[in-house]
Parts: C-alpha cells; sequence; structure tokens
C-alpha cells in the first residue's frame, strides 16, 4: 500500500516550512501545486526528488511519463516523504476474502491499465486512495443459487450498474448471499454499493412436483427417465422430450456473464433435474449449474457462482446452491 509517512518535525530539513520527499518512478516528471504555486523536477535514476520550503496545507503532487499520469494529495504540516506509482489498482481494507485479477482474469498486483476486484466472502471494503476509482466503479452481483430436491436449483439472480460514485474513507458493507443448504432452499441476496442481487428459487420439494427452480438461469425438471438440464447465461431450464417431465426453472432472460457484457465469463448456471429410473441425468447450465446423478450424491453448485445444485435421482441426496460474488472494477463507460 502506497502511504505519506511523517518522517520528523516541521522544518526538519534544515530550511525555513517543510521538506516533501517524492519517490516516483525514474525519468517521470513531478510536478507539486498550491493555491497557484507550481514547482517541478525530474525524478534521477534512484526515483527520488526533494522539494524544501513548503508552507503546510495540501499540496498536489502529480507524475507523469507522458503516456501515464498519476496525483495524490499531500497534507503537509511537517516533513512528509510519499510515495507515488502510475499504478491504477485501488489502495483499500478489506475484512473478507477477495482476489485482484486483469481483464484476462490472471491475479495481478499492480496494474497501469484495466482491474477488477472479486469479493468472494462478505466483509466491509474501505478504500484509502482511489486511482482511477476516482472515476467510479462497475459493480456486478450475483445471488446465491438455489438448492435442489427433485428439480435443479435455480442459479443467482445477477445485476451490474456502472459508474458508481465511491469516496476515500467510507466503509462499504458487502454481503454475499450464501447457496440454498438444505433441500428446496433458496439462495441468499448478494449486496453492494446499494446494488443487489437475489438468490435463485430451489427445486420442488415433493417427487410429485419435480419443477425446476427460478433464478438467473432456470433449473432442470425433474423426469423419468431423463432428467433436464439446468438453464445457462439466463436461460429457462431445458425439458427432454418423449419422457415424463415436470415443469423447468424460468430463467432472467439477460445474460448472467460479468458485466452483462459478450465473452465474459459465465455466472449462476442452472442446476439439472434428477430422474427417475436412473437412466440419464441431465446436465448443470453452462458454468458452476449442478448436475443431477443417479446412485451417488447430486453435485453442488459452486462457490462464488451462483449455480444451482443438481436434482437428486432415487434416494441420491439434493444438491447445495452455489454462493454468489461480487465483482467491481474501475469504470470502463457511461451507465
Amino acid at each position: 500500500m502506497q502511504t505519506i509517512v511523517p518522517l520528523y518535525g516541521f522544518g526538519g530539513g534544515g530550511g525555513t516550512g517543510a521538506t516533501l520527499t517524492v519517490t516516483a518512478p525514474s525519468g517521470c516528471t513531478v510536478t507539486i501545486s498550491k493555491d497557484g504555486k507550481t514547482k517541478t523536477k525530474t525524478a534521477g535514476t534512484d526515483g527520488v526528488v526533494v522539494f524544501k520550503g513548503l508552507k503546510s496545507g495540501q499540496w498536489t503532487v502529480t507524475i507523469t511519463d507522458g503516456s501515464h499520469t498519476a496525483q495524490k494529495v499531500a497534507a503537509i504540516n511537517t516533513d512528509y516523504a510519499l510515495v507515488i506509482s502510475f499504478n491504477t489498482l485501488p489502495e483499500f481494507t478489506y475484512t473478507g476474502d477477495y482476489e485482484i485479477v486483469n481483464d484476462a482474469d490472471e491475479p495481478i498486483t499492480a496494474s497501469q491499465d484495466n482491474w477488477k476486484i472479486r469479493f468472494l466472502t462478505s466483509g466491509t471494503l474501505t478504500f484509502t486512495n482511489l486511482n482511477v476509482a476516482e472515476n467510479g466503479i462497475d459493480v456486478f452481483c450475483v445471488g446465491g443459487g438455489g438448492a435442489s430436491r427433485w428439480g435443479g436449483g435455480g442459479g443467482g439472480y445477477t445485476t451490474t450498474k456502472k459508474r458508481m460514485p465511491v469516496s476515500i474513507g467510507t466503509p462499504y458493507d458487502i454481503v454475499i448471499g450464501a447457496g440454498g443448504g438444505s433441500e428446496g432452499a433458496n439462495g441468499g441476496e448478494t449486496s453492494a454499493f446499494g446494488v443487489s442481487a437475489k438468490g435463485g428459487y430451489g427445486g420442488k420439494t415433493s417427487s410429485s412436483n419435480g419443477d425446476g427452480g427460478d433464478g438467473g438461469c432456470g433449473g432442470g425438471g425433474w423426469g423419468n427417465p431423463n432428467g433436464g438440464s439446468g438453464g445457462t447465461d439466463g436461460s429457462d431450464g431445458v425439458l427432454v422430450s418423449g419422457t415424463t417431465m415436470r415443469s423447468a426453472g424460468k430463467g432472467q432472460g439477460t445474460t448472467t456473464r460479468e458485466f452483462g457484457e459478450l465473452n465474459a465469463k459465465t455466472y449462476a448456471g442452472g442446476g439439472s433435474g434428477g430422474y427417475g429410473d436412473r437412466i440419464s441425468s441431465g446436465v448443470g447450465g453452462s458454468y458452476v449449474g449442478g448436475s443431477g446423478k443417479g446412485d451417488s450424491s447430486s453435485k453442488n453448485g459452486q462457490t462464488n457462482t451462483g449455480g444451482g445444485g443438481g436434482g437428486r435421482s432415487g434416494n441420491t441426496t439434493f444438491g447445495c446452491g452455489g454462493s454468489g460474488i461480487v465483482v467491481i472494477r474501475n469504470a470502463r463507460e457511461v451507465s
């Protein structure tokens, strides 16, 4: 984390006023400004530049290499050292689990380009430096997947909001919806930054009513002899023709891809329906739906995907829903 660290007493550098020591990428131009007064220097090979005789107050520090620009504010009332880079990632604390990736979904620790942060468990987020997030963030929420019984559980619903404003020092509570954990249970709601996504509905809890659950993607219906597949990318669950079938669940009718974008990662697949004579199970919805499986336990929706649980078949047990997720990124466009 980049922080402003106090060194020693005001004027400790030996001159009138304070001394500001800036460490920046070598060769870049460093400019400080306050109340119309500006000073500029070029960072040497060690990246360190020193400004002396500064009046107390807020000085804006800007660096540029001709292609990238970064900025921080130094609240000076004593001698200070400031580290600044072209990293676009925000600086923050979070009390839960998270991961930072680039647009290719590769883990990163710094970036001069686009980034995404995936919040995997509930917690409180506090920004300490926004960097490019000062232009807002895009938010994507996935609710928890529904559990199955005979019918497959529905995947969690998804919601995308773009260019949401955020601020330094404000605690933002993030709630990750749990997957349904008992037969036919609905998934939990996911919420963050005033955006929310409902959990998927559980599969029906009676063998005489083996409908799939509704959700972001619908769960497959129970069938004899074949189970119906779960929906994918916002679609309804699929029925298999020519068999005794219960209704499949309804999907949300819009894409469940990350931030609602073509070719992005897919979430919230519906769970497949169970089957009566153990001839053929359905398959889970694309990415994260559970699938019914005869003679062994039905599959669960995957963690942090909002996938619906797979329907039970014969004497097998139900499938649990997968937990939801919140993903944010630097704002890419006006909503």
